[in-house]
């Protein structure tokens, strides 16, 4: 027993803990032998709580087999709680609450590894046989268990601690320690005549493969990849068979591989050295499935890189807010978990805006470089409308579409886009498939050279889209600009600028405050709502217990109609387009309205 430690102190009432239900032999099994001086509770059932700190990524389940192969039960509890409850008269390592081990983790579809064999497999053996037995079928045993937790750093002392501790009576015999490294180094998977569903499940476990929105992803060079590459790593390990061995094997591991779902409070985004969740970077190899990796370092001490720095400079004229916002425009495509992407000032679409030659087109490809083609698309908004170009758009972290046409944003391309930028549910379909409903997270960013009308004039659109000038140009051209602001010591330093914004994002919840983009996003709304300035001109007073007809259109020359054809012309806003404008800049409300005896529908005070 020892006297509590200071180690208490770093939890708070509202931290997790975990309590791991084993029997008190395997318990002592895995202090001694694994050297875990966690807090344990013994009791006079048989059976040990050992206690642990929840680690970050914990998937909680409440009963299954652990990584060292036994069956164990796992409750989680709050900190506050365990203090509260009555501990066991026996009790090892008092005070000291270490992170729960991978030892310990849930490993799903394992078998336990320390079953007894039923009597009846040995009735007609003899003793040598037994014996033979016995050891094949532990060989073939940790075989199996070893690509359930290869993935795990210690693997290889996971399966000796199984080789070593597992009892009962088939596994008695403890293999040498030839034939168990035998059974650690050898990968080689036996193809033989209609075995292809078991090759298939011991590929599975091998490659690590699942299957998400319908594709499935292997596990290679230290992250998940999906496509063509999935085909050549199951034919790499099938070398020499008949392509229709490898076809088959490959139908099977379809029907056989896990599915993953995505998970609710949003994707952990695997880096070279670590991740990135939840508004926070963690250095830490994250081995559990996510569909998107950055093949970049992150280090928060990096040098700056001048002409990162220059080019920022240049775009924004020398405004450090304006740095700032494009940094977390960036950064926004980072954010996974839609409770936090579906926040009012985080629910936009922008739109860089400029002549040409001012840095768009060379700022969308360095967004494309730091956050990965593979996780990029470009679709643009003549398109978004198309099934299957917006289902192309799923599970990208950024929409970015270059040099927009002149052309109006029609009804249905607004609409689309409002779903987009709000992250709505929408109906995506893939070519020949049934249609599915779930949103689509990508952020989207745009540049072009023109102001883009549109007939959609309300709060919901002035709400969401973003105009970002770039009207600046370099004074001086490098034609290497491009290949010089990608180069890998050029992208450490945009990742170290991008990762503050991501923390700032989450701290503040809002994007910095840029007057510059402030005023010229109004501008945009101004120039795309030519009655504004009219509304604006004849102030509240004018409007209230009039009726919309005759503020559009009357015969004493001071309705909106005349104003429009002498100052601006072309298209006016329709009726309906003007009492939406109306309502929105003077804060009023239509409701019908008894006058004189007569009623209504007026323009009237809130």
């Amino acid at each position: 027993m020892v006297k509590k430690t200071e180690k208490k102190a770093m939890l708070t009432k509202t931290d997790d803990l975990i309590a791991v239900d084993v029997s008190d032999k395997f318990a002592e099994y895995v202090r001694d032998y694994l050297d875990i001086d966690t807090e344990i509770w013994w009791t006079d059932s048989g059976s040990a709580l050992m206690w642990f700190k929840k680690p970050v990524f914990y998937k909680h389940e409440p009963k299954g087999i652990c990584a060292l192969g036994f069956e164990v039960e796992w409750k989680i509890i709050k900190y506050a709680d365990y203090e509260m409850t009555e501990k066991s008269e026996w009790v090892d390592n008092e005070g000291i609450l270490k992170e729960l081990p991978e030892c310990l983790t849930h490993i799903k579809d394992a078998k336990d590894c320390y079953n007894f064999a039923d009597d009846s497999d040995y009735q007609e053996m003899d003793q040598e046989e037994i014996n033979s037995s016995e050891i094949n079928q532990k060989k073939a045993m940790l075989f199996a268990h070893k690509f359930k937790i290869r993935h795990l750093k210690s693997y290889e002392k996971m399966m000796r601690f199984i080789n070593e501790n597992a009892d009962g009576k088939i596994f008695a015999a403890i293999l040498t320690q030839k034939e168990l490294d035998i059974i650690i180094q050898d990968d080689k998977i036996k193809a033989e005549k209609n075995n292809e569903y078991q090759v298939a499940r011991l590929l599975i476990d091998k490659l690590k493969i699942v299957k998400f929105q319908g594709c499935l992803y292997v596990y290679i060079q230290n992250h998940y990849r999906t496509g063509d590459v999935v085909k050549l790593a199951i034919a790499k390990e099938l070398e020499g068979q008949k392509t229709r061995y490898v076809n088959e094997v490959i139908r099977q591991i379809e029907f056989c591989a896990p599915s993953v779902k995505a998970p609710s409070e949003g994707w952990v985004i695997k880096f070279k050295n670590g991740c990135l969740y939840d508004g926070q970077w963690l250095d830490r190899d994250y081995t559990d499935f996510t569909p998107y990796y950055i093949d970049i370092p992150y280090y928060p001490n990096v040098a700056p890189v001048s002409i990162v720095d220059d080019f920022l400079m240049t775009f924004t004229e020398n405004d450090e807010s304006y740095i700032k916002f494009i940094l977390e425009t960036i950064a926004h495509g980072l954010i996974t978990d839609l409770n936090v992407k579906r926040h009012e000032d985080f629910q936009r679409a922008t739109f860089f805006k400029g002549d040409g030659k001012n840095g768009k087109g060379v700022l969308m490809n360095v967004i494309r470089c730091l956050l990965g083609a593979e996780n990029v698309s470009s679709i643009s908004l003549e398109r978004i409308t198309d099934e299957k170009y917006l289902f192309s758009m799923r599970g990208k972290l950024a929409n970015c579409s270059d040099d927009l046409k002149n052309k109006p944003i029609n009804e249905n391309q607004m609409k689309t886009l409002k779903n987009l930028a709000a992250y709505d549910d929408m109906e995506l379909r893939k070519l020949y498939e049934v249609a599915i409903n779930e949103p689509i997270s990508a952020s989207q960013i745009f540049t072009t050279n023109h102001i883009l009308k549109s007939n959609e004039k309300g709060e919901a659109w002035k709400r969401r889209a973003v105009w970002c000038p770039a009207l600046a140009k370099p004074k001086v051209k490098d034609p290497d600009i491009q290949k010089k602001l990608t180069s890998p010591e050029a992208l450490e330093y945009w990742l170290k600028l991008v990762i503050d914004a991501y923390k700032r994002l989450y701290k503040n919840r809002k994007f910095t405050e840029c007057k510059k983009v402030r005023d010229y996003t109004e501008s945009y709304h101004e120039e795309n709502n030519t009655a504004l300035a009219w509304v604006r001109s004849k102030g509240k007073e004018y409007f209230i217990n009039k009726r919309s007809p005759q503020v559009y259109n009357d015969d004493n020359g001071n309705d909106y109609l005349t104003w429009h054809k002498e100052n601006v012309g072309g298209t006016p806003l329709t009726n309906k387009q003007l009492k939406e404008t109306i309502l929105e800049v003077h804060s009023l409300v239509f409701k019908n309205t008894s006058v004189k005896g007569k009623s209504d529908w007026l323009f009237r005070e809130k």
